[in-house]
């Protein structure tokens, strides 16, 4: 039992680190951060100060210990590194700390905001997404899945089959454009839903308010795909209970 957990922890130890390469040498390996941020009619002195304050002078080795550094839960750092990255942990030391750390995960090269803020403002909103499309994808995979092994070989199997192979080869993103167009657009009139909106609704006199509405559209393109995968399991399951004793 210690061998296979200690055989696990390294495998995930080891995956992480490929992950954090990839991404590392993705975004930083090609390409210039700097240039990103300025455009590519920036000064040479500014993209020098740039690059600079990303380690971006340093060589490429060197910057990957950097960010392996910041993202690691537990790393050293100096007191003014402390200060200037805000970093929030415990600290053990002098000058140079052992830190126990939540990960800096940097600022954005784009919005110049912190990474973690970014992620955390749009967490709920992705939390409620996935959430309603999960709900829907169950709910409506089971009830059509139990539909088509209850009426095999009729047309409500066929359409049901059908629809669960479209549903897991179409891309997410053509049944996105499709969905919100006949829907959000071209039967608007009738189905009251909109190409664009947020879930969140700013009004001058009555607040901030939800609007449920405009989650029907996302949340039903993304659950498209595990409803297919959901409705073929059912039916799978369905038909084995049924054709025993």
């Amino acid at each position: 039992m210690l061998n296979f957990l200690v055989r696990k922890i390294l495998y995930g130890f080891l995956v992480m680190l490929g992950v954090t390469v990839i991404v590392f040498f993705l975004f930083q390996g090609f390409g210039d951060p700097a240039r990103l941020i300025l455009g590519q009619t920036g000064d040479a002195e500014t993209l020098k100060n740039i690059r600079k304050e990303l380690y971006l002078d340093q060589p490429k080795g060197k910057q990957f210990l950097y960010y392996l550094r910041d993202i690691s839960p537990v790393s050293i750092h100096t007191e003014a590194e402390i200060r200037e990255k805000q970093l929030k942990g415990f600290f053990i030391g002098g000058n140079r700390k052992l830190a126990i750390k939540i990960p800096y995960l940097r600022r954005s090269y784009q919005s110049k905001r912190e990474v973690l803020d970014v992620l955390t403002d749009a967490l709920p909103g992705t939390l409620v997404l996935a959430g309603a499309a999960m709900i829907f994808a169950t709910i409506a995979g089971i009830l059509l899945g139990i539909l088509a092994a209850v009426k095999k070989g009729t047309w409500w199997d066929s359409a049901a089959i059908f629809s669960s192979v479209v549903g897991i080869s179409a891309p997410s993103f053509f049944m996105g454009i499709l969905i919100a167009w006949l829907f959000g657009f071209a039967w608007s009139t009738w189905t009251g839903l909109h190409m664009t909106g947020s879930m969140f609704e700013t009004d001058a006199f009555t607040g901030r308010r939800i609007e449920l509405q405009n989650l029907i559209l996302p949340a039903f393109t993304l659950g498209i795909r595990p409803l297919a995968i959901i409705a073929q399991l059912t039916r799978s399951s369905m038909l084995d209970v049924l054709g025993q004793d």
